[in-house]
């Protein structure tokens, strides 16, 4: 089973106490989260071509898709924030 984690926002501390992902990042930290995305779904995609089972390899490309999804979000997000 691949799990994909969520990124640590700043500030974060090891029990997760520390504000959570998006909160006071600025605009440098919040760019990170759909870089990290996009990561994250090339990385499912790698590993889908590995798998043997079609169940498995499917289920990583739909993470694949669903992080796609997540990373245009948060560049409409992070458009969002950005205007005045």
């Amino acid at each position: 089973m691949v799990t994909l984690a969520l990124p640590q926002a700043e500030g974060d501390t090891e029990n997760g106490m520390g504000g959570g992902a998006g909160w006071g990042l600025g605009r440098r930290g919040a760019a990170a989260f759909p870089a990290y995305y996009r990561r994250q779904a090339a990385r499912a995609r790698q590993v889908a071509e590995r798998v043997t089972t079609r169940a498995m390899r499917t289920r990583l490309l739909e993470e694949a898709v669903y992080c796609d999804e997540l990373a245009a979000q948060a560049d409409r997000a992070a458009g969002e924030r950005e205007r005045p």
